[in-house]
């Protein structure tokens, strides 16, 4: 059955027309992926088949569509035309200590990263919070772009206190990563953590390094990780694309 019979839209409907064009295309895409008959990098109809055979303008049809790539159901090659992509997720568990590389040598992909920014700063009030370090102490602030092989999937702020780790600045790279310095160099690495995690619209310039449209779901994770004597040796804040993770827990009644 072709896909126009399968794209309902009722023009009478209180219900705006891009939106049930939205959902009637992510119905087709999700529907079409678990039959079987639609799979992943195959085209979707175009823009101007859409409007001929719907009726529709072509202002419903682009934020339509806009919206389903926001949504990372579609991606657009400029040029081209608009693909299913991908709706695999990576799944971690929040039973153990979360680590991105650690995940990723688990699911059988390369972990790698790319230093954007490492900077010595001085703490603000916030962070010393954080750290239980004094106000105005130095701490280091490093951006990396994290990858799961080639493919960006999570934008990671770290800021360090450099009492604890001195030197740190000048001896990071990208090749060993900061867990394993901190373990090797200083003997003193997250034995635990707490983290917080909470749906966030990734703004623009979290979405020029994601590859993904401003505005689209991603995942924030806030973490506060202690090291040696329970004390804290990074507070950290990854946004990650929110169409490749989802995070499981095994729950159980406390009266049992």
């Amino acid at each position: 059955m072709s896909w126009e019979n399968k794209i309902q839209i009722e023009k009478d409907s209180l219900t705006p027309l891009y939106l049930q064009l939205q959902e009637s295309l992510t119905s087709w895409i999700q529907n079409g992926l678990r039959d079987g008959s639609l799979s992943p990098g195959d085209c979707i109809p175009s823009e101007n088949d859409l409007n001929q055979a719907l009726g529709l303008s072509s202002t419903t049809v682009k934020r339509s569509l806009e919206e389903l790539r926001r949504l990372g159901l579609i991606k657009r090659i400029q040029g081209r035309a608009s693909y299913i992509t991908d709706q695999h997720k990576f799944e971690a568990d929040l039973k153990h200590l979360f680590s991105l590389a650690t995940l990723a040598k688990k699911l059988g992909v390369q972990p790698n990263q790319q230093m954007i920014e490492l900077t010595a700063l001085n703490a603000s009030a916030s962070f010393a919070k954080h750290l239980r370090i004094s106000e105005g102490a130095k701490i280091a602030k490093l951006v990396r772009a994290r990858m799961f092989d080639q493919t960006v999937i999570a934008l990671d702020t770290s800021y360090i206190p450099l009492a604890i780790f001195p030197g740190l600045i000048t001896e990071y790279n990208d090749q060993s990563g900061l867990y394993d310095l901190m373990e090797k160099k200083y003997n003193n690495s997250p034995v635990w953590a707490k983290d917080f995690i909470e749906p966030v619209l990734i703004n623009k310039d979290e979405s020029r390094i994601l590859g993904v449209p401003a505005g689209s779901v991603g995942l924030l994770i806030e973490r506060t990780a202690y090291g040696n004597d329970d004390i804290p040796v990074e507070f950290n804040k990854s946004v990650l694309r929110g169409d490749f993770f989802r995070f499981s827990m095994t729950l159980r009644r406390e009266d049992l």
